[in-house]
Formats: structure tokens, C-alpha cells, sequence
């Protein structure tokens, strides 16, 4: 499971709680659907801080040239980075890594888009499934590249 150290390792620019106990069971680019005890990564402008928090995510990555809402609670943890999408395939790296290090009890599910990117209907990768971490990483690099295309 992804926990808040992790992030603090990942990305030092941070703010909002230094907690040593947070956990995360979702990490998703979508600002809706059931973000509880989620991280959350904007990918797109049309995404919002304020109904992630909503949703029930509890951290956030966030782009280093946006300023960060003004309604952002002071506690709540922010990640500044400079790109979201790079960021997200760092954790996504480092997390396989760590769960083929170690054996987790509880895994992080991250929530993207369809591994076919032909909707931008959420998709739920539980890494717990063999193949599953290829597949994650396959559909990061298939937005990347079509960020990069336009």
C-alpha cells in the first residue's frame, strides 16, 4: 500500500500535515467516484481539488505552475510537482517495485483510464492481479504520448 512517506521520499516539495500514518487505497486522476482515502492527480484542467476532497481523497499531487485553491484546507497534503502525468508514472515505478519487494497486505488500486483509452471511463488497476502493473504503465504512456500529440 502507498503511504505518505512514500510521497514525502518521491516528492520533498510539499505541504499541509506531516502525518506518519496515512495510507492510500485509491490513487486516481478523476476528481468523482469514491476517492476515500485517496490521492488524487489532476492530469487534466477540467479536474477539481474541491470535488476531489468531496469524493474523500486525503493528499494531492499538484501541477508547480498552478496556484493551489484558495479553499485547500492548511492540513490537507499537497505535492507540488512539475508535471502531474510524470509524477503519476514515478509512483507508479516505485509502487510496482515496492510490492514486488515486499509482500502488502492491503493494495493501492489506481484508477485511470480503460487500458484500450477508447472512452475516458474510469478503470480500476488492482495490482494484486499478475500482468496488471504492465498494463498500468502501458496506458500512463499512452496518455503521455497523447498529451504530447495534443
Amino acid at each position: 500500500m502507498i503511504n505518505i512517506h512514500d510521497l514525502y521520499n518521491l516528492f520533498p516539495h510539499n505541504r499541509g500535515i506531516k502525518a506518519d500514518s496515512i495510507t492510500f487505497d485509491v490513487v486516481s486522476i478523476f476528481d468523482h467516484g469514491d476517492l476515500k482515502k485517496g490521492l488524487f492527480i489532476p492530469i487534466s484542467e477540467d479536474q477539481k481539488l474541491d470535488r476531489a476532497i468531496e469524493a474523500g481523497a486525503i493528499a494531492a499531487l499538484w501541477p508547480q505552475e498552478l496556484e493551489i485553491p484558495f479553499y485547500t484546507p492548511n492540513h490537507f497534503p499537497i505535492f507540488i510537482v512539475e508535471s502531474p502525468i510524470f509524477a503519476l508514472q514515478q509512483l507508479c515505478k516505485y509502487y510496482i517495485n515496492k510490492i514486488e519487494q515486499e509482500e502488502c497486505e492491503k493494495m493501492t488500486k489506481f484508477i485511470l483510464f480503460s487500458p484500450e483509452l477508447l472512452n475516458h471511463h474510469p478503470y480500476s488497476y488492482d495490482l494484486s492481479k499478475k500482468g496488471t502493473g504492465q498494463q498500468l504503465q502501458k496506458t500512463i504512456m499512452e496518455i503521455i504520448n497523447r498529451k504530447e500529440r495534443g
